[in-house]
């Protein structure tokens, strides 16, 4: 079981990945300007209930965005799965996206 590391740069990628494996997908944000990414939608025969959580900077700083980290295991009951993060301001739909397809190895 290996664990996949992502960023802004795989946006719109496809990525190769077995059963039991981790992506774990790392994005800027700026919470106290009231935005945040959300799962917008994800294919729930592949991937596990994504974890959500913020990293921040350990020196505050205020009004400095952070991280916010997002965890989906490969459960693989089909081929391939889709994701979709959203970056929302205030719970409105956002214009921002991040994208990525996964396919079994």
């Amino acid at each position: 079981m290996s664990t996949h590391e992502l960023n802004k740069e795989n946006n719109g990628k496809t990525i190769q990945v077995k059963k039991g494996d981790t992506i774990k997908i790392t994005l800027f944000y700026a919470p106290s300007m009231g935005f945040k990414w959300v799962t917008s939608s994800y294919s729930e025969k592949f991937f596990e209930s994504p974890i959500s959580r913020s990293i921040m900077p350990k020196r505050a700083i205020p009004g400095a965005g952070g991280n916010q980290e997002f965890e989906f295991k490969i459960k693989g009951d089909v081929d391939e799965g889709d994701l979709k993060l959203e970056y929302q301001r205030f719970s409105k739909p956002g214009n921002q996206f991040f994208t990525l397809k996964a396919k079994l190895n």
